[in-house]
Protein backbone atom coordinates (compact mmCIF):
# COMPACT_ATOMS: atom_id res chain seq x y z
CA UNK A 1 0.00 0.00 0.00
CA UNK A 2 1.31 3.44 -0.87
CA UNK A 3 2.09 6.01 1.76
CA UNK A 4 0.57 9.50 1.60
CA UNK A 5 1.36 12.52 1.39
CA UNK A 6 4.32 12.12 -0.94
CA UNK A 7 5.23 8.45 -0.89
CA UNK A 8 8.13 8.50 1.56
CA UNK A 9 8.42 5.95 4.36
CA UNK A 10 9.28 6.27 8.05
CA UNK A 11 12.31 8.08 9.35
CA UNK A 12 13.42 7.95 12.99
CA UNK A 13 10.28 8.69 15.08
CA UNK A 14 10.24 11.47 17.62
CA UNK A 15 9.08 9.63 20.72
CA UNK A 16 6.90 11.12 23.41
CA UNK A 17 6.94 10.22 27.07
CA UNK A 18 5.11 7.62 29.13
CA UNK A 19 1.38 6.96 29.34
CA UNK A 20 0.41 9.58 31.89
CA UNK A 21 1.97 12.79 30.66
CA UNK A 22 1.01 15.95 32.59
CA UNK A 23 -0.25 17.73 29.48
CA UNK A 24 -3.00 15.12 29.15
CA UNK A 25 -4.23 15.81 32.67
CA UNK A 26 -4.12 19.57 32.15
CA UNK A 27 -6.21 19.27 28.99
CA UNK A 28 -8.66 17.02 30.80
CA UNK A 29 -9.07 19.45 33.69
CA UNK A 30 -9.63 22.42 31.37
CA UNK A 31 -12.42 20.55 29.63
CA UNK A 32 -13.96 19.38 32.90
CA UNK A 33 -13.94 22.93 34.27
CA UNK A 34 -15.75 24.27 31.20
CA UNK A 35 -18.22 21.44 30.58
CA UNK A 36 -21.84 21.38 31.70
CA UNK A 37 -22.09 17.89 33.12
CA UNK A 38 -25.85 17.38 32.72
CA UNK A 39 -27.30 17.93 29.25
CA UNK A 40 -30.43 16.58 27.66
CA UNK A 41 -30.22 15.23 24.12
CA UNK A 42 -31.82 18.43 22.84
CA UNK A 43 -29.36 20.63 24.76
CA UNK A 44 -26.43 18.60 23.44
CA UNK A 45 -27.63 19.02 19.83
CA UNK A 46 -28.03 22.77 20.39
CA UNK A 47 -24.51 23.02 21.84
CA UNK A 48 -23.14 21.09 18.87
CA UNK A 49 -24.75 23.54 16.45
CA UNK A 50 -23.39 26.50 18.41
CA UNK A 51 -19.91 24.98 18.34
CA UNK A 52 -20.01 24.55 14.56
CA UNK A 53 -21.27 28.11 14.09
CA UNK A 54 -18.41 29.47 16.23
CA UNK A 55 -15.93 27.84 13.86
CA UNK A 56 -17.47 29.82 11.00
CA UNK A 57 -17.37 33.26 12.58
CA UNK A 58 -14.45 35.45 13.57
CA UNK A 59 -14.87 34.85 17.29
CA UNK A 60 -12.61 33.73 20.10
CA UNK A 61 -12.36 30.04 19.14
CA UNK A 62 -11.23 30.76 15.61
CA UNK A 63 -8.91 33.59 16.62
CA UNK A 64 -7.19 31.38 19.15
CA UNK A 65 -6.60 28.69 16.53
CA UNK A 66 -5.23 31.09 13.94
CA UNK A 67 -3.26 33.04 16.50
CA UNK A 68 -1.38 29.89 17.50
CA UNK A 69 -0.23 29.56 13.91
CA UNK A 70 1.18 33.06 13.64
CA UNK A 71 4.76 32.04 14.38
CA UNK A 72 4.77 29.32 11.73
CA UNK A 73 3.12 31.62 9.23
CA UNK A 74 5.75 34.28 9.80
CA UNK A 75 8.43 31.65 9.23
CA UNK A 76 6.95 30.91 5.82
CA UNK A 77 5.77 27.37 6.56
CA UNK A 78 2.05 27.86 6.08
CA UNK A 79 -0.88 30.17 5.61
CA UNK A 80 -4.04 29.76 7.74
CA UNK A 81 -7.20 29.07 5.76
CA UNK A 82 -10.90 29.50 6.50
CA UNK A 83 -12.91 26.65 7.95
CA UNK A 84 -15.07 24.67 5.55
CA UNK A 85 -18.85 24.96 5.70
CA UNK A 86 -19.42 21.26 5.03
CA UNK A 87 -21.02 19.11 7.73
CA UNK A 88 -17.97 16.82 7.90
CA UNK A 89 -15.41 19.64 8.01
CA UNK A 90 -12.47 19.12 10.32
CA UNK A 91 -12.00 21.36 13.35
CA UNK A 92 -9.80 21.70 16.40
CA UNK A 93 -10.14 19.12 19.20
CA UNK A 94 -11.94 16.73 16.86
CA UNK A 95 -10.88 13.08 16.47
CA UNK A 96 -9.93 11.78 13.03
CA UNK A 97 -8.29 8.63 11.70
CA UNK A 98 -6.19 7.67 8.69
CA UNK A 99 -7.83 6.10 5.63
CA UNK A 100 -4.43 5.15 4.17
CA UNK A 101 -0.81 5.14 5.28
CA UNK A 102 -0.10 8.78 6.05
CA UNK A 103 3.13 10.63 6.82
CA UNK A 104 3.17 12.72 9.99
CA UNK A 105 5.43 15.72 9.33
CA UNK A 106 7.38 17.99 11.66
CA UNK A 107 5.94 21.03 9.82
CA UNK A 108 2.87 21.45 7.56
CA UNK A 109 4.70 20.96 4.28
CA UNK A 110 5.77 17.99 2.19
CA UNK A 111 9.37 19.20 2.49
CA UNK A 112 9.46 18.72 6.27
CA UNK A 113 10.88 15.66 8.00
CA UNK A 114 8.72 12.62 8.67
CA UNK A 115 8.06 12.07 12.36
CA UNK A 116 6.49 8.70 11.61
CA UNK A 117 4.25 7.06 9.03
CA UNK A 118 0.84 6.42 10.57
CA UNK A 119 -0.60 3.23 9.14
CA UNK A 120 -4.13 3.01 7.77
CA UNK A 121 -6.59 2.91 10.65
CA UNK A 122 -4.57 5.01 13.12
CA UNK A 123 -6.48 7.27 15.49
CA UNK A 124 -5.61 10.94 15.97
CA UNK A 125 -7.01 14.14 17.43
CA UNK A 126 -6.64 17.62 15.92
CA UNK A 127 -4.78 20.22 17.97
CA UNK A 128 -4.82 23.20 15.58
CA UNK A 129 -5.33 24.26 11.97
CA UNK A 130 -6.17 24.34 9.18
CA UNK A 131 -3.06 25.45 7.27
CA UNK A 132 -2.67 25.58 3.49
CA UNK A 133 0.59 24.57 1.82
CA UNK A 134 1.84 22.50 -1.15
CA UNK A 135 -1.70 22.04 -2.42
CA UNK A 136 -2.85 20.36 0.81
CA UNK A 137 -4.88 21.37 3.84
CA UNK A 138 -2.86 20.52 6.94
CA UNK A 139 -3.76 19.96 10.59
CA UNK A 140 -1.60 19.74 13.67
CA UNK A 141 -2.46 16.43 15.34
CA UNK A 142 -1.65 14.02 18.13
CA UNK A 143 -1.19 10.56 16.64
CA UNK A 144 -1.59 7.19 18.38
CA UNK A 145 0.88 4.35 18.11
CA UNK A 146 0.43 1.96 15.19
CA UNK A 147 1.80 -1.35 13.93
CA UNK A 148 5.09 0.00 12.59
CA UNK A 149 5.75 2.32 15.55
CA UNK A 150 3.84 2.01 18.82
CA UNK A 151 4.93 5.44 20.15
CA UNK A 152 2.44 8.29 20.17
CA UNK A 153 3.68 11.46 18.51
CA UNK A 154 2.70 14.99 17.52
CA UNK A 155 3.02 16.53 14.08
CA UNK A 156 1.15 17.66 10.96
CA UNK A 157 -0.88 15.63 8.45
CA UNK A 158 -2.57 16.37 5.14
CA UNK A 159 -6.36 16.23 5.43
CA UNK A 160 -6.97 14.23 2.24
CA UNK A 161 -6.48 10.78 3.79
CA UNK A 162 -8.39 11.23 7.03
CA UNK A 163 -11.99 10.71 8.17
CA UNK A 164 -14.24 11.35 11.16
CA UNK A 165 -15.18 8.46 13.49
CA UNK A 166 -18.41 7.51 15.26
CA UNK A 167 -16.60 6.92 18.58
CA UNK A 168 -13.46 8.19 20.31
CA UNK A 169 -11.22 6.67 22.96
CA UNK A 170 -12.30 7.80 26.42
CA UNK A 171 -8.90 7.61 28.07
CA UNK A 172 -5.18 7.46 27.32
CA UNK A 173 -2.38 5.03 28.07
CA UNK A 174 -0.84 1.86 26.62
CA UNK A 175 -2.87 -0.88 24.93
CA UNK A 176 -2.28 -4.01 27.03
CA UNK A 177 -4.75 -6.34 25.29
CA UNK A 178 -6.76 -6.24 22.07
CA UNK A 179 -10.01 -7.72 20.78
CA UNK A 180 -9.66 -11.44 20.05
CA UNK A 181 -6.88 -12.24 22.53
CA UNK A 182 -7.23 -15.70 24.08
CA UNK A 183 -9.02 -15.90 27.41
CA UNK A 184 -9.93 -18.86 29.60
CA UNK A 185 -13.61 -18.19 28.82
CA UNK A 186 -13.04 -17.83 25.06
CA UNK A 187 -11.69 -14.58 23.64
CA UNK A 188 -11.21 -10.97 24.70
CA UNK A 189 -14.26 -8.93 23.65
CA UNK A 190 -12.78 -5.44 23.77
CA UNK A 191 -9.58 -3.42 24.18
CA UNK A 192 -7.62 -2.83 27.40
CA UNK A 193 -5.84 0.50 27.94
CA UNK A 194 -3.50 0.58 30.95
CA UNK A 195 -2.54 3.61 32.98
CA UNK A 196 -2.45 4.72 36.62
CA UNK A 197 -5.29 4.14 39.05
CA UNK A 198 -7.62 7.15 39.01
CA UNK A 199 -6.92 8.13 35.39
CA UNK A 200 -10.15 9.79 34.14
CA UNK A 201 -12.52 7.81 31.90
CA UNK A 202 -14.79 9.67 29.46
CA UNK A 203 -17.77 8.71 27.29
CA UNK A 204 -16.78 7.57 23.80
CA UNK A 205 -19.98 9.01 22.33
CA UNK A 206 -23.08 10.79 23.61
CA UNK A 207 -25.87 8.62 25.00
CA UNK A 208 -27.83 7.44 28.02
CA UNK A 209 -26.26 5.54 30.91
CA UNK A 210 -28.29 2.32 31.17
CA UNK A 211 -26.21 0.75 33.95
CA UNK A 212 -23.60 1.92 36.46
CA UNK A 213 -22.77 -0.74 39.02
CA UNK A 214 -21.10 -4.08 39.66
CA UNK A 215 -21.03 -6.97 37.19
CA UNK A 216 -19.25 -10.31 37.33
CA UNK A 217 -15.82 -10.11 35.70
CA UNK A 218 -16.24 -6.43 34.83
CA UNK A 219 -16.24 -5.19 38.41
CA UNK A 220 -17.48 -1.59 38.47
CA UNK A 221 -18.83 -0.98 34.97
CA UNK A 222 -20.78 1.65 33.03
CA UNK A 223 -23.00 0.85 30.02
CA UNK A 224 -24.00 3.67 27.65
CA UNK A 225 -26.77 3.29 25.07
CA UNK A 226 -26.03 5.24 21.87
CA UNK A 227 -29.14 4.28 19.92
CA UNK A 228 -29.89 1.84 17.09
CA UNK A 229 -28.57 -1.09 19.13
CA UNK A 230 -25.15 0.43 19.87
CA UNK A 231 -23.73 0.28 23.38
CA UNK A 232 -20.31 1.02 24.91
CA UNK A 233 -18.99 -0.57 28.10
CA UNK A 234 -16.31 0.71 30.52
CA UNK A 235 -15.10 -1.88 33.05
CA UNK A 236 -12.85 -2.26 36.14
CA UNK A 237 -13.53 1.32 37.30
CA UNK A 238 -12.29 2.46 40.70
CA UNK A 239 -14.92 5.22 40.95
CA UNK A 240 -18.18 6.19 39.24
CA UNK A 241 -18.70 9.76 37.99
CA UNK A 242 -22.16 9.16 36.55
CA UNK A 243 -25.31 7.23 37.39
CA UNK A 244 -27.95 5.10 35.73
CA UNK A 245 -30.37 7.15 33.64
CA UNK A 246 -28.02 10.10 33.09
CA UNK A 247 -27.57 11.61 29.64
CA UNK A 248 -23.84 12.05 28.93
CA UNK A 249 -22.17 14.04 26.19
CA UNK A 250 -19.20 12.77 24.19
CA UNK A 251 -16.10 13.36 26.29
CA UNK A 252 -17.95 13.68 29.59
CA UNK A 253 -16.24 12.08 32.57
CA UNK A 254 -18.03 8.92 33.68
CA UNK A 255 -15.51 7.22 35.97
CA UNK A 256 -11.92 6.60 37.05
CA UNK A 257 -9.55 3.82 36.00
CA UNK A 258 -9.03 0.96 38.43
CA UNK A 259 -8.77 -2.79 38.86
CA UNK A 260 -12.11 -4.05 40.14
CA UNK A 261 -13.56 -7.39 39.11
CA UNK A 262 -11.36 -9.90 37.27
CA UNK A 263 -8.23 -7.84 36.79
CA UNK A 264 -4.44 -8.06 37.16
CA UNK A 265 -3.56 -4.35 36.97
CA UNK A 266 -5.13 -0.92 36.61
CA UNK A 267 -6.67 -0.47 33.15
CA UNK A 268 -9.86 0.33 31.26
CA UNK A 269 -11.58 -2.56 29.53
CA UNK A 270 -13.61 -0.93 26.74
CA UNK A 271 -16.15 -2.51 24.38
CA UNK A 272 -18.49 -1.40 21.63
CA UNK A 273 -21.47 -3.69 21.04
CA UNK A 274 -24.42 -3.74 18.68
CA UNK A 275 -27.50 -5.74 19.60
CA UNK A 276 -25.38 -7.50 22.20
CA UNK A 277 -22.61 -8.61 19.84
CA UNK A 278 -19.09 -7.27 20.44
CA UNK A 279 -17.49 -5.32 17.59
CA UNK A 280 -13.91 -4.99 16.38
CA UNK A 281 -11.82 -2.19 14.85
CA UNK A 282 -8.08 -1.74 14.08
CA UNK A 283 -6.14 -2.20 17.33
CA UNK A 284 -2.41 -2.54 18.05
CA UNK A 285 -1.02 -4.24 21.14
CA UNK A 286 1.38 -2.01 23.15
CA UNK A 287 0.40 1.10 21.17
CA UNK A 288 0.54 4.30 23.22
CA UNK A 289 -2.58 6.42 22.83
CA UNK A 290 -3.67 10.01 23.39
CA UNK A 291 -6.95 11.06 24.98
CA UNK A 292 -10.06 11.52 22.77
CA UNK A 293 -8.43 10.11 19.64
CA UNK A 294 -10.58 8.42 17.02
CA UNK A 295 -11.66 4.82 17.17
CA UNK A 296 -10.73 4.12 13.54
CA UNK A 297 -13.90 2.75 12.03
CA UNK A 298 -17.21 4.07 10.76
CA UNK A 299 -19.81 1.64 12.05
CA UNK A 300 -22.97 0.95 10.03
CA UNK A 301 -26.34 2.21 11.21
CA UNK A 302 -25.08 4.99 13.45
CA UNK A 303 -25.02 8.50 12.05
CA UNK A 304 -22.87 11.49 12.76
CA UNK A 305 -19.28 12.01 13.82
CA UNK A 306 -18.28 12.31 17.46
CA UNK A 307 -16.78 15.55 18.83
CA UNK A 308 -15.53 15.01 22.40
CA UNK A 309 -13.61 18.30 22.43
CA UNK A 310 -16.59 20.65 22.65
CA UNK A 311 -15.64 23.44 25.10
CA UNK A 312 -18.39 22.76 27.65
Amino acid sequence: MSTHDDGHGCQTPEHTGSCGQPDDMEAVQRRIDRRKLELTAEEFAAKAREHRERLEDDGVSRRSVLGGAAGLAAAGFLAPVAFSETADAHGTHEPIYTTGNLNVRSQPTTGAGVVKTAQEGTGMIIESGPYSNDGHTWWEVRVNGCGNDTSRVEGYVAEDWTAHPNFSYGTWGSVSSIWGDDRSHGYHRGIDIANDRGTPIFAARQGTVTYAGWASGYGNVVYIDHGNGYESRYAHLSEFRTSQGAWVSAGERIGDMGCTGTCTGDHLHFEIRRDGSDLNWPQVRHANQWLNTAIPRNFPGISGAVYPGYPY
